[in-house]
């Protein structure tokens, strides 16, 4: 019947022309997930050293701190498509992982268990809503991809604070 929606575990199976089943959303969404983190780590790794930690006024975010935040918002949606209590309070802080390095091998780690999680979600989870800390409703299967999302926006920070250093090259 026309506007019935199928409940995802009754859904038919997808199949594309040359016969190979689609993949499910959620390794999609893990690895839309882990190419935004490589895309992150190269914008970072590729600011100058010297200027990692730099922001260009008061009211702005250096490199590292969006890296950093990042690692946290990963961990926290990690936690939350376990059904635990996200940490909305503490979070990791660039205090805590002061280098590129440290903040590197943090997102790695959040980026393993964010996609973990991701790839656990079952079907039957889909059309439920989450609502996140700051208010926002949303179901489980565009949750999925927030992340990924939120770190490419950040990932176009760093090419901006890059730019402003006088950087016109594609990394």
């Amino acid at each position: 019947m026309a506007g019935d929606r199928f409940l995802p575990n009754e859904a038919p199976p997808i199949t594309r022309k040359d016969g190979a089943s689609m993949p499910r959303i959620q390794d999609v969404a893990a690895m839309a997930l882990e190419g935004s983190v490589d895309q992150l780590l190269t914008a970072v790794k590729e600011t100058p050293v010297d200027k990692r930690d730099w922001a260009p006024n008061e009211t702005t975010r250096s490199a590292l701190d969006v890296l950093v935040e990042c690692a946290g918002i990963q961990r926290m949606v990690a936690a939350m498509l376990r059904g635990e209590a996200p940490d909305t309070e503490g979070g990791p802080s660039k205090e805590d992982y002061p280098t590129f390095e440290a903040a590197q091998a943090l997102a790695l780690e959040t980026k393993t268990e964010l996609a973990a999680a991701i790839r656990a979600v079952p079907d039957a989870r889909l059309d439920e809503q989450v609502t996140m800390p700051w208010g926002a409703v949303m179901s489980v299967a565009e949750f999925l991809f927030l992340t990924s999302g939120h770190n490419m926006y950040h990932a176009g920070q760093v090419c901006y604070i890059q730019r402003l250093l006088g950087d016109t090259q594609m990394h």
